[in-house]
């Protein structure tokens, strides 16, 4: 499905970005047969949790910051188009890092590799998305 407007996630670009998914899924799961001693469900688990509850924070926020820009007509139609185009990437992408931390988190049976995951994403997407809507909360006002 190419979108001119919308390159890194049409053609080649998509098939690297999904190559790129199974391989750190692959590593993931060599170092825990390799080298993990254990395997523990909890960690696993809970890093399947973290990440969805980051999703759908996430999605909440960008539903969020759209009705607080309240655009005209045609640029909403154009931001929920450009959303469903890109949400099954942005989801493939937090269940693969999910997957691949929950797999690390196993192998080593301990939850610090999840705890850095929250962190990570906490302090990457959320927080900057966060002070974006403050600002755009300010600038509507």
């Amino acid at each position: 499905m190419p979108y001119a407007d919308d390159k890194l996630f049409s053609g080649r670009y998509l098939v690297l970005l999904y190559a790129s998914f199974a391989c750190v899924l692959f590593s993931c799961i060599v170092f825990a047969v390799v080298v993990a001693p254990h395997w523990e469900w909890p960690p696993f688990l809970a890093s399947l949790i973290v990440v969805g509850v980051f999703t759908a924070t996430y999605v909440g926020l960008v539903r969020v910051g759209i009705a607080i820009a309240r655009p005209d007509d045609e640029r909403l139609r154009r931001a929920q188009m450009r959303l469903r185009r890109r949400m099954p990437f942005l989801v493939a992408g937090d269940v693969t890092f999910g997957l691949a931390t929950g797999i690390i988190s196993a192998g080593l049976a301990a939850y610090w590799p999840v705890i850095v995951l929250g962190a990570i994403l906490v302090t990457t997407s959320l927080l900057p998305m966060l002070v974006v809507l403050l600002v755009l909360k300010r600038r509507s006002a």
